[in-house]
């Protein structure tokens, strides 16, 4: 069987993600389009995109499905996909009439951004997000998303944890549940693979001379750890010290990726999904909006990263 997308998105496509619950795959491409497809039919049923005033367009880095959110009937229709963009992540509901439900800016610092993102999917209670600059987040979701937005872009969510993992770009994070406990899979451009207890202790690297048992905390890597949390002390101090002396450019913490342009509207008014099809999108609709934009942000994107499937590190 073949799938029906030839002509469809206009640009090289970075991300894919599929929700069982909802029967659709989501798709984006490097021009930032996101395109919700029906498994059933192999059309495309949904475009989200925020549009981009000047400069290039950035492109979508990743994409997740909140699959607890997706299969349960009270809270599919928020929102339950996320991307991210320019260091910025939307949470998007693909049912309903409303498909705009939270946005904010990740990185402490402007002009980064996140490749990858993953939840614990049996409650989607907490969202991890990595970033190029090798930082890893863990943020508690448990009540984000779950109203409607109105403004271009909201508050963070609580942050529960912030550490350095690796010394170059995570290009993957994955959430384990190992024996009713949580872990961190993270992936690097610097050609590291490590796991992480979900309070940022460093359990080891994969590869290293000396194994440990995850069921034995003290077979963990205590040092690495310890000098971790020591060096995110001092990287966040030296942070501070950045962002004030450009704050006149880039928005503060409470505010950061907050824009004062009006939202985009859509080229055709979303349309919501009938009950008595499962709550799965069903009209072929246009979505944009404009979470963060920041003339700071663009300078800088443009020195890192440009497009991390050709950069030769990564």
């Amino acid at each position: 069987m073949s799938w029906k997308s030839s002509g469809v998105h206009k640009s090289d496509i970075r991300a894919v993600c599929q929700c069982a619950a909802l029967g659709v795959v989501a798709t984006a491409s490097h021009d930032g389009e996101v395109i919700i497809w029906r498994l059933e039919t192999q059309g495309p049923v949904l475009h989200l995109q925020r549009p981009t005033q000047a400069g290039p367009l950035t492109p979508v880095d990743s994409l997740l499905f909140l699959q607890h959110r997706a299969g349960n009937r009270e809270l599919r229709n928020r929102g339950v996909l996320v991307s991210s963009q320019a260091g910025c992540l939307c949470f998007w509901s693909v049912t309903g009439q409303t498909h705009t439900y939270g946005q904010f800016y990740v990185p402490e610092q402007p002009g980064e951004r996140v490749l990858s993102l993953s939840s614990d999917q049996l409650k989607n209670t907490t969202l991890v997000t990595g970033e190029t600059t090798g930082w890893l987040e863990i943020w508690d979701i448990c009540h984000y998303a779950l109203d409607i937005q109105h403004k271009p872009v909201g508050e963070r969510p609580p942050l529960l944890q912030r550490w350095k993992a690796h010394e170059r770009a995570l290009v993957s994070v994955e959430v384990l549940e190992v024996a009713e406990r949580s872990f961190v899979l993270t992936a690097s451009a610097d050609g590291s693979a490590g796991l992480w207890t979900k309070d940022g202790d460093h359990v080891g690297s994969f590869g290293q001379e000396k194994m440990w048992n995850i069921s034995e905390p003290a077979t963990y890597q205590r040092t690495t750890r310890n000098t971790l949390k020591a060096d995110t002390k001092k990287m966040a101090e030296s942070d501070e010290k950045g962002l004030s002396r450009v704050k006149s450019k880039v928005p503060g913490p409470a505010s950061r990726g907050q824009t004062s342009q009006e939202e985009c509207c859509s080229e055709a008014s979303p349309s919501s999904l009938a009950e008595n099809d499962h709550d799965r999108p069903q009209q072929h609709t246009y979505l944009c909006e404009d979470p963060c934009q920041s003339a700071a942000w663009c300078h800088e994107r443009g020195r890192l990263f440009d497009d991390i499937c050709h950069n030769k590190h990564c």
